[in-house]
């Protein structure tokens, strides 16, 4: 009667090492879960702080015009002249402003927690404690 009862329990401790291997392999996966939402979310900010670059470089730009613009109206006997490098300067301002809001209207609604992968490792742990009970 002994004889069985080992056997018993080396199948217990089997079933309790694949159970632990099991749970090292899925957070395992998990965590690069995690690693591989975050970097996604790293690149599309990288790409949003571009933008916002650009559109600095365009209000820089414009800025430029608007000085020249400014001289030229107070130098030129014409005004055709001033008004066109006024209505440049105006346009890029408008530019740049728009593509700088976009991108930072779009860094706000980004997050770098990775949601599926933490919802992912909830359900890893709690499946884990329902079956150890």
């Amino acid at each position: 009667m002994t004889a069985p009862a080992a056997t018993d329990d080396r199948s217990l401790i089997e079933l309790f090492r694949d159970l632990s291997q099991q749970a090292y392999t899925l957070i395992r996966q998990e965590v690069a879960l995690a690693k591989t939402e975050v970097s996604e979310r790293a690149n599309a900010m990288a790409s949003d702080a571009i933008w916002i670059g650009a559109g600095v470089l365009l209000i820089h730009m414009a800025l430029g015009t608007a000085i020249a613009a400014i001289v030229l109206a107070l130098g030129a006997a014409g005004m055709s002249l001033a008004t066109a490098a006024a209505l440049v300067a105006t346009v890029l301002i408008v530019i740049g402003a728009i593509v700088v809001q976009s991108r930072v209207s779009a860094i706000r609604r980004r997050r770098l927690v990775p949601g599926r992968a933490v919802h992912e490792i909830k359900e890893t742990g709690q499946w884990l404690k329902d079956q150890t009970n």
